[in-house]
Order: structure tokens, then sequence, then C-alpha cells
């Protein structure tokens, strides 16, 4: 265990560990450049009062990850565990070209916003993403890749323009947001099912939201699929009565049934 009443400064340093265990304990960790390692089976535990800072920085171990923080920037940084991790942030996690990667699972839990621009967000088992904020994965990757794994996401709004949200695995998808999301260029589904929930879509340019299971959009205001593909395996369900549909230049289809209720459609080309 490292325990700093203060701050816990490990700039271009590096603290390694083959322990059981790792503790590392502080009002603030800083970590820029620097590499925490933990080479234990056991469990590595990061927990600060104010910020974890890990731009261009390494922490990671070979058993499982739990953060906690005010705030986390881990900007160009990596924070990988080969059993599941958790993050538990306060007020936001930016993770711009970073990676965070848990092989058993991934949960990320903040009441501000997830920026994971350009970034990677992965794992073997289960991802789930709860933000009180925006989630950007605008140019990244949000992906569960493990043969039966679930991905759950919910936040403010999603902003997924030429990104991948995506889940290889045969388990149930859902992305929720309370306004928008935008997938203009970029690709949201899985193998399994999805449930969309969310006022707005935007997914133009060539976007893809699709699923080899059933897809149901609960879209309630709009949806603009100009030039984009909305793809249901077994079902595709689009029943809000009062949503706008612009499908020109798009494909809305279903692999089996398909059923669409909305207030107005524009299918042009």
């Amino acid at each position: 265990t490292i325990h700093a009443a203060g701050a816990l400064d490990n700039t271009g340093g590096t603290i390694a560990s083959n322990g059981g265990n790792l503790s590392v304990l502080a009002n603030r960790i800083i970590n820029d450049s620097g590499t925490i390692q933990h080479a234990g089976a056991g469990a590595l535990t990061i927990d600060a009062a104010a910020a974890v800072t890990n731009a261009s920085g390494k922490m990671v171990t070979n058993g499982a990850l739990t953060m906690t923080a005010a705030s986390l920037d881990n900007s160009a940084g990596t924070l990988s565990a080969q059993k599941a991790a958790r993050f538990t942030v306060s007020t936001g996690i930016a993770n711009r070209g970073g990676a965070l990667y848990g092989n058993d699972g991934l949960t990320l839990e903040t009441s501000g916003g997830v920026d994971s621009t350009g970034g990677s967000v992965q794992t073997a088992g289960n991802l789930t993403i709860d933000a009180g904020g925006q989630l950007s994965n605008a140019h990244g990757t949000l992906s569960a890749n493990g043969a039966h794994g679930t991905v759950s996401v919910s936040a403010a709004s999603v902003d997924n323009t030429a990104g991948k949200l995506t889940n290889a695995g045969d388990g149930a998808m859902s992305v929720t947001s309370s306004t928008g999301v935008t997938n203009t260029g970029g690709t949201l589904g899985g193998n399994g099912d999805l449930t969309l929930n969310a006022q707005t879509l935007s997914n133009d340019a060539g976007a893809n939201v699709v699923a080899s299971g059933a897809a149901n959009l609960n879209v309630t205001q709009s949806i603009n699929n100009a030039g984009g593909t909305i793809y249901g395996g077994t079902a595709l369900t689009i029943n809000q009565a009062g949503a706008t549909v612009t499908n020109n230049g798009g494909s809305i289809l279903g692999g089996a049934d398909a059923s669409l209720a909305v207030a107005s459609l524009a299918n042009a080309g």
C-alpha cells in the first residue's frame, strides 16, 4: 500500500509490485508519462480524493483494476486490467487518444461526461458506461469483443461521429440518450439485439445502425438516415407516432419482420 496525505507525483517514474494486491491512495495522483505496474493476480486499487492524471502514462495490472477519483485525465494514456476494470469518477473522464481496457468486464461511471475522442474503450466481457453528461466517441472505439458480451451505454448525449460503438458478441446492446445520438459516418450495433432510446438520431453519411438480432429504435422526435443504413436481422421496429424520418438515399431494412409507424417519412432516391 502506498498512501500519501497530499499529492503523489510519479511523473516519468515507475511504481512496480509483484505482490498479491497493490493500493495507491492519495489526495491527488499524477502519473503523467509514468508507470504504475502490478504483476500480481490480485487487485490494483487507485483512490484519489481529487484528480488522477495519467496523460501518456501507464497503469496496468494482471488482476482487477478499481479506480475512484473526482476526475480522470487519461489522454494518450493506458489503463489496463487482465481481469475486470471499474472507474468511478465524479466529474468526468477524459480519454482523448487513450486506452481503457478490462479483459473480464469494463465499467465507467460518472456524473459528468466521458470524452473518448480518438480513444479506445474495450473489453472481452460486458461493457457498461453510465455518464450524466455527454459521451464523445468521435473517431474512437467503444466495444465488447467477447462471444457473449453485453453493452449498456447511457449518457445525456452520445456522439459517435466516425466512431465504432459495437458488440461483437450475441448479448444485448442498449444505447440510451436523454437527448440525441449522433452516428454520422459511424457504426453502432452488434451481433445480438439492439435497443436505442433517444429524442433524435443522426445516422447519415454512410453510417450504420445494425443488429444481427432485433433492432428496436425508440426515437421520439427525428431520425436522419440520409445515406445511412438501419438494419435489424430478425426484426426492425420504429414505432414512434411523433417522429419524422428522413431516408433520402438511405436504407431501412429488416431481415425478417419490419415495422415502421411514424409521423412522416421522406424516402427520395
